[in-house]
């Protein structure tokens, strides 16, 4: 009978609130649990009597301005959510910190995203002794997971692990284990730059400088591994100038082969120099021009607790939209590779246009500086008695001198085989033997010859025409070509990038002329091609 009567109970009628869910750790908390045997036999859901503080500040967001360069401001906002994802990691990590490794042997381990609960006893045992050769600054034979591993507790331990170290240990374990596995170049780059900007530290480019190329090459945000530009080395140059420079030297028609030593000693020297005189006075990137900013979550892609992530919000100046700067360095870098050619006796010239007078004598003070050392060791060289009978007054190596040295050569030259048949001279005579020669040296009425693929007699023409300014013959070259000038322009460019290394006509607007420099070498191929 009571039976029936509870049917009217309405209290078992109304639905039971659901008991509320705590927030993730943000303070103190102590959790006792009874645990049997040795720590290295538990897992993260197995606890200890620890405990465990939040890795951050207690405030919600806090900033900083950025003491580097490029970085200007730095925002850290906690995450505010009821879960702490991974917080069972960052308690077996604080649990496990102190546990020592005996010496044994390698036990092998997979694992895409690596954690304690997943390590048999074998690879614990490993994996406990290679962390403590880790510290110690020998680094074993590994398989990504541990170092992985390893990662994970440096983010989520900063309370265990101070920043200052911590640092340390991240790149120095991609410096250990880079090569072997290539996945560590993306990741690292992006972690280590999360990990800076969360504590603010300033960028480790001293010990990554031998490995610069591949950071640079790794990563999106080029900035923050310049953006402290007080060191600098030869490496940090190229791969600076590959960000900074419109213009690639390395696929230069001169800077292969045998001068590639040539061109890499010499033109990164003079423009180490003039980057680190740039970055010293603070005029590289003092313009202000081209702020931006990002907004990421920290160590994104990692198993690292909310207690410890956050979002990153960086103001920042990027090189992309810095373009005076970069017109400007592309213009030196020009500069510099004809100044190198000048040395090796190469003809032709890259076009220069606007490059600032500081660049220009920072740059002739490198070569100036250069070579006269290279006199003066010549000088210093133990030489044979007889041979200072035969030496003169001497003066400073001089290219000037050297080509009017020549240029009187060839002359008596000419003087002394002017009985021998001038198309038998041709073929001896270099290139250069004319010092001046006109348009109206060339035929105007080019018959067809054999010349590179592509190029015809209107191209010779529309080169004639540019070289005369005539707008008439301009047209009936465009005309009779059937194309648009904008493809006559690109053909003859196209020839003499082969030819010479560079384009010689430039264009602005709808008016296109000859490059001043190309001038004789146009002449020249006009009268080598016409037959």
């Amino acid at each position: 009978m009571n039976e029936r009567d509870d049917f009217w109970d309405i209290s078992k009628l109304v639905p039971k609130k659901k008991k509320p869910v705590s927030p993730f750790v943000t303070k103190q908390q102590i959790k006792e649990v009874n645990i049997s045997g040795d720590a290295s036999n538990n897992s993260e859901d197995r606890s200890i009597g620890i405990s465990v503080p939040s890795a951050l500040p207690d405030r919600n967001s806090f900033e900083y301005q950025g003491g580097a360069t490029l970085i200007k401001r730095v925002s850290i906002v906690k995450f505010v959510d009821k879960y702490d994802f991974y917080g069972s990691f960052r308690k077996a990590a604080l649990l496990y910190y102190d546990v020592r490794g005996k010496k044994c042997e390698f036990a092998p381990f997979f694992s895409y995203m690596p954690q304690y609960s997943q390590l048999n006893q074998a690879q614990k045992n490993y994996y406990f002794y290679w962390r403590d050769e880790v510290r110690r600054g020998n680094y074993l034979k590994s398989d990504y997971p541990y170092i992985y591993l390893y990662i994970y507790e440096i983010l989520n331990l900063p309370d265990k692990i101070e920043p200052n170290r911590g640092i340390e240990l991240l790149v120095d374990l991609w410096k250990a284990y880079g090569k072997e596995f290539p996945n560590l170049n993306s990741q690292l780059s992006l972690w280590i730059q999360d990990y800076c900007l969360m504590y603010d530290l300033a960028c480790p480019i001293a010990k990554l400088e031998d490995m610069i190329g591949d950071v640079i090459r790794s990563t999106d945000f080029i900035e923050f591994y310049i953006s402290d530009l007080n060191h600098i080395s030869f490496e940090f140059t190229e791969a600076l100038l590959s960000h900074l420079s419109y213009y690639d030297w390395r696929r230069g028609k001169y800077a292969g082969g045998e001068s590639r030593r040539v061109y890499k000693k010499h033109l990164l020297g003079a423009m180490h120099l003039l980057l680190s005189n740039l970055i010293y006075d603070g005029k590289l990137f003092s313009s202000g021009e081209g702020l931006s900013k990002i907004s990421r979550p920290s160590f994104s892609g990692s198993l690292c607790t909310h207690s410890v992530k956050a979002r990153l919000e960086i103001e920042y100046q990027s090189i992309k939209t810095i373009e005076a700067v970069r017109e400007a360095i592309t213009e030196a870098l020009r500069y510099t590779e004809n100044r190198l050619r000048a040395l090796l006796s190469v003809k032709s010239r890259l076009a220069v246009k606007n490059i600032p007078n500081e660049y220009k004598n920072i740059i002739d003070s490198y070569f100036d500086d250069a070579f006269s050392k290279i006199q003066q060791k010549r000088k210093q060289e133990a030489k044979p008695e007889y041979e200072k009978l035969y030496d003169g007054e001497r003066e400073e190596l001089s290219f000037i001198n050297a080509d009017e040295i020549e240029r009187l050569s060839w002359t008596s030259t000419e003087r002394l085989v002017e009985d021998i048949d001038d198309e038998e001279f041709e073929d001896t005579a270099p290139p250069h033997k004319e010092e001046a020669k006109t348009l109206s040296e060339v035929p105007n009425n080019a018959p067809k010859a054999d010349r590179a693929d592509g190029i015809t007699d209107n191209h010779i023409l529309y080169l004639k025409a540019l070289l005369s300014c005539d707008s008439g013959l301009k047209k009936q070259a465009i005309s009779s070509s059937g194309e648009l000038e904008e493809g006559l322009i690109d053909k003859i460019n196209e020839l003499f990038s082969d030819e010479i290394g560079d384009i010689v006509i430039e264009t602005s607007g709808e008016n296109s002329e000859i490059i001043e420099d190309y001038r004789e070498d146009v002449i020249e191929w006009i009268e080598r091609t016409v037959k």
